[in-house]
């Protein structure tokens, strides 16, 4: 299946912490800019996550992966019967 870049941008729009959120992740921290959350790329044991909501983009400084909410969620679930319903899932927030 592919998007059109009005779709992209659109998805890339939608807020990070929110899409993590909805994907299940536990979310660490109180404030508004930046939340912490376990990396699902790697056997965490604290959270080395940071999501920043300002920039809309995410960083692991265990592992050093980061990316945008798209990445987030096909890094998410890659493999597994429910990854088509996961990397949807940033389609049916926006």
């Amino acid at each position: 299946m592919t998007y059109d870049t009005v779709t992209i941008q659109r998805l890339r729009a939608l807020p990070v912490i929110s899409v993590a959120s909805h994907l299940g992740m536990t979310l660490y921290g109180t404030g508004q800019i930046c939340r912490r959350c376990l990396c699902p790329l790697h056997d965490d044991h604290h959270p080395s996550l940071h999501l920043n909501a300002p920039r809309n983009i995410f960083k692991c400084f265990s592992c050093g992966k980061g990316g945008d909410v798209i990445s987030l969620t096909c890094f998410f679930n890659p493999r597994r019967e429910k990854s088509n319903r996961n990397r949807f899932t940033v389609y049916r927030l926006g």
